[in-house]
């Protein structure tokens, strides 16, 4: 989706958009196995397969944790190339925001309220991350 808006407004491919894209894709990754684990036992009786179902839901905080590590790195690397200025370092603090889900998913991932906040807490970091790498992009 990315790279198709980019097309339509600049009429060109380069990887830069892809590239700015991945620490929101990894994110919203995440958001997706924090709503995965609550419904496992659904998914599994209902034949349905993803990730968790494969993995168990009860390790579904490594995939979580992989995913958030992955939107790290590729901050990372959009600052290393120069895409995000040195300051978008800042946007890192955001990742705090990650540990209690990741806490919530290792501990209690049988209980569907704690769950539910740890997907919220994680779309609150989607958001603040966002918005930082919004703001980094349009003031450089």
């Amino acid at each position: 989706m990315v790279m198709g808006a980019y097309y339509l407004f600049a009429e060109r491919i380069t990887w830069e958009p892809l590239l700015v894209s991945l620490p929101m894709a990894f994110l919203i990754l995440s958001v997706i196995f924090c709503n995965e684990i609550p419904d496992f036992e659904e998914d599994r009786d209902s034949g349905k397969n993803n990730l968790i179902g494969a993995w168990g839901r009860d390790k579904g905080y490594q995939l979580y944790a992989v995913s958030v590590l992955l939107s790290v790195l590729s901050l990372l690397a959009l600052i290393y190339a120069k895409i995000l200025p040195g300051s978008a370092l800042l946007i890192l603090g955001f990742y705090i925001l990650a540990i209690k889900p990741l806490t919530i998913l290792k501990t209690q991932y049988t209980s569907k309220e704690h769950l539910h906040k740890a997907s919220g807490m994680t779309i609150a970091l989607y958001t603040f991350v966002g918005i930082a790498m919004t703001g980094f992009l349009f003031w450089m």
